[in-house]
């Protein structure tokens, strides 16, 4: 069998979507997934605004140490809370073409919550 060596630029498996979830939910996921060759990497960034922009990593932020990023590109939230809602930027790269990107929002409903 002939390896194969050429190189594909990424393309999305599960692409990001925007979510709700109540507060204090146990787990919540938000998915990006995507392939390619060489595999690309998957970063998660955060809006520090209520306006998607002026994004920030994740990784940098010791109050969102309840956050992490599996190995398959998915973000999860260990325990959904309030401060959390807001716009969040999935990028893939695996530096061959443009690269792919995605802005979700991600809606929380409070406990005391009557809309």
């Amino acid at each position: 069998m002939i390896a194969h060596c050429g190189l594909v630029p990424p393309r999305w498996v599960v692409e990001p979507q925007d979510a709700r979830a109540s507060e204090g939910m146990p787990r919540l996921s938000l998915h990006c997934h995507a392939d390619g060759f060489p595999p690309p990497m998957v970063t998660w960034r955060r809006s520090s605004g209520r306006t998607p922009g002026d994004y920030h990593d994740i990784a940098s932020h010791e109050h969102m140490q309840d956050l992490r990023i599996h190995s398959n590109g998915s973000l999860v939230f260990g325990r959904v809370q309030e401060d959390h809602e807001g716009f969040y930027l999935c990028e893939a790269g695996n530096g061959v073409g443009a690269g792919l990107s995605k802005v979700v929002y991600l809606t929380v409903n409070g406990t005391f919550d009557f809309r």
